[in-house]
């Protein structure tokens, strides 16, 4: 087991840094899911962060408080957004790690019409 994954084991967030076309880092704090050596992450797929994983799958990630005050260190990874498959796991994963709250959080965004997608990440 990679020595970066434990600072993430019994985290609540990470912050995902991802990078504008300019290659200014946006950092975003998020729920997550580790499963083995990879991250799962939820967001709509509308979101900026997807569209700027469409242009580089280059980001870093560090376990940090709800509102993005970092815990750890950065460390660098590639991200990519996945598809039926990693959305039906991440969504297993969610259920276990975040209970209640994933399932209402859901619950809201499928009554609002929200699209989710999923994100993985994987440490290089």
């Amino acid at each position: 087991m990679d020595d970066r994954l434990k600072d993430f084991e019994n985290e609540t967030y990470l912050n995902l840094e991802t990078l504008r076309d300019s290659g200014e880092g946006v950092p975003t704090p998020v729920w997550f899911a580790l499963d083995g050596s990879k991250f799962y992450i939820r967001t709509l797929e509308k979101s900026y962060k997807v569209k700027r994983l469409r242009g580089n799958s280059a980001v870093r990630i560090a376990s940090c408080e709800a509102n993005g005050d970092l815990k750890g260190e950065w460390a660098p990874a590639r991200a990519v957004i996945g598809g039926a498959r990693d959305f039906g796991r991440a969504e297993q994963l969610f259920n276990s790690k975040y209970g209640f709250r994933n399932r209402l959080f859901g619950l809201f965004g499928r009554l609002m019409g929200r699209k989710w997608a999923t994100i993985t990440v994987e440490l290089i």
